[in-house]
């Protein structure tokens, strides 16, 4: 019986240290998102009740900031350009493609060229970027010994 409760601590001893090893390295992330993402949230709610110059201190004004915000009539102009942006968006960056997946993927007879154009501009910027760099440092012609002929120095 003495046997199975001093296993049965141990087994708790190292559980608890591999939970308190676990704490520590997720507390060290959650610490950088809350420093990189909560603070400056809280800093802009902060700010925008306040007046601020940059010059000198801030002063709190409370509300007065948003009934200005409010009573601009360029920002009901921008909550409708936002509006008619966000409802284009979701129209053309997700029912336009999914529309011509659907077709593309009805078209079994010409679904290798559709795959290769549609693939290949994935494809082509690596392959151009290779292509560029090795005419870069061709040993014979390449640009960058041209250059250096050029300015008459050792290639």
């Amino acid at each position: 019986m003495a046997v199975r409760t001093s296993a049965r601590r141990a087994v708790r001893r190292r559980r608890l240290r591999d939970d308190l090893l676990a704490y520590a390295f997720l507390a060290a992330g959650i610490l950088c998102f809350a420093f990189f993402s909560w603070y400056p949230l809280a800093r802009g709610v902060l700010l925008s009740f306040q007046q601020v110059n940059f010059v000198t201190d801030p002063t709190f004004v409370g509300l007065d900031n948003f009934r200005a915000l409010v009573a601009d009539p360029l920002f009901w102009t921008a909550w409708k350009n936002t509006l008619v942006f966000t409802g284009l968006a979701l129209v053309l960056g997700y029912l336009v493609p999914l529309a011509l997946a659907i077709l593309l993927n009805e078209l079994r007879h010409l679904a290798g060229f559709f795959r290769i154009a549609v693939y290949l501009p994935v494809m082509l910027p690596p392959i151009v970027v290779v292509l560029l760099w090795k005419y870069l440092y061709d040993p014979g012609n390449g640009l960058f010994n041209t250059l250096l002929r050029g300015a008459h120095l050792p290639e």
